[in-house]
Protein backbone atom coordinates (compact mmCIF):
# COMPACT_ATOMS: atom_id res chain seq x y z
CA UNK A 1 0.00 0.00 0.00
CA UNK A 2 1.22 3.50 -0.74
CA UNK A 3 1.23 5.63 2.38
CA UNK A 4 0.54 9.32 2.21
CA UNK A 5 -3.02 9.86 1.04
CA UNK A 6 -4.19 13.31 2.07
CA UNK A 7 -7.89 13.04 1.40
CA UNK A 8 -10.55 10.36 1.88
CA UNK A 9 -10.90 10.19 -1.92
CA UNK A 10 -7.17 9.45 -2.33
CA UNK A 11 -7.37 6.76 0.35
CA UNK A 12 -10.38 5.13 -1.32
CA UNK A 13 -8.55 5.18 -4.66
CA UNK A 14 -5.51 3.49 -3.13
CA UNK A 15 -7.60 0.89 -1.30
CA UNK A 16 -9.07 -0.30 -4.60
CA UNK A 17 -5.67 -1.85 -5.35
CA UNK A 18 -5.44 -3.90 -2.15
CA UNK A 19 -6.46 -7.16 -3.83
CA UNK A 20 -4.30 -6.70 -6.94
CA UNK A 21 -1.62 -9.36 -7.34
CA UNK A 22 1.11 -8.97 -9.94
CA UNK A 23 2.27 -12.08 -11.78
CA UNK A 24 5.87 -13.26 -11.58
CA UNK A 25 6.32 -12.16 -15.19
CA UNK A 26 5.20 -8.61 -14.42
CA UNK A 27 7.42 -8.46 -11.32
CA UNK A 28 10.39 -9.77 -13.35
CA UNK A 29 9.77 -7.13 -16.00
CA UNK A 30 9.65 -4.39 -13.35
CA UNK A 31 12.99 -5.66 -11.99
CA UNK A 32 14.44 -5.46 -15.52
CA UNK A 33 13.32 -1.86 -15.91
CA UNK A 34 14.20 -0.74 -12.37
CA UNK A 35 16.57 -3.20 -10.68
CA UNK A 36 16.00 -3.83 -6.98
CA UNK A 37 17.79 -1.31 -4.81
CA UNK A 38 17.77 1.42 -7.47
CA UNK A 39 17.47 4.89 -5.98
CA UNK A 40 14.90 6.70 -8.12
CA UNK A 41 14.89 9.94 -6.15
CA UNK A 42 17.95 10.75 -4.07
CA UNK A 43 15.91 13.43 -2.24
CA UNK A 44 13.91 10.58 -0.66
CA UNK A 45 17.04 8.82 0.62
CA UNK A 46 16.48 9.50 4.29
CA UNK A 47 16.55 5.80 5.11
CA UNK A 48 18.73 2.95 3.87
CA UNK A 49 16.88 -0.37 4.04
CA UNK A 50 18.90 -3.42 5.09
CA UNK A 51 20.27 -5.66 2.36
CA UNK A 52 18.30 -8.87 1.80
CA UNK A 53 19.79 -11.68 3.85
CA UNK A 54 20.39 -15.17 2.58
CA UNK A 55 19.38 -17.84 5.04
CA UNK A 56 22.17 -20.18 6.22
CA UNK A 57 20.36 -23.12 4.62
CA UNK A 58 20.12 -21.37 1.25
CA UNK A 59 23.77 -20.30 1.43
CA UNK A 60 24.81 -23.88 2.22
CA UNK A 61 22.75 -25.23 -0.68
CA UNK A 62 24.35 -22.72 -3.07
CA UNK A 63 27.80 -23.82 -1.85
CA UNK A 64 26.95 -27.49 -2.43
CA UNK A 65 26.62 -28.29 1.25
CA UNK A 66 23.67 -29.81 3.05
CA UNK A 67 21.50 -28.08 5.64
CA UNK A 68 24.06 -28.55 8.39
CA UNK A 69 27.09 -27.35 6.39
CA UNK A 70 28.23 -30.81 5.34
CA UNK A 71 29.17 -31.62 1.76
CA UNK A 72 26.19 -33.06 -0.08
CA UNK A 73 26.50 -36.42 -1.76
CA UNK A 74 23.95 -35.41 -4.38
CA UNK A 75 21.25 -37.78 -3.13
Amino acid sequence: MIIGSRTPAQLEDLLEGVGVELSDGVLDRIDEIVPRGTDLNRDDSYCTPPAPATSPCAAAAEAGRGRHGMISSGS
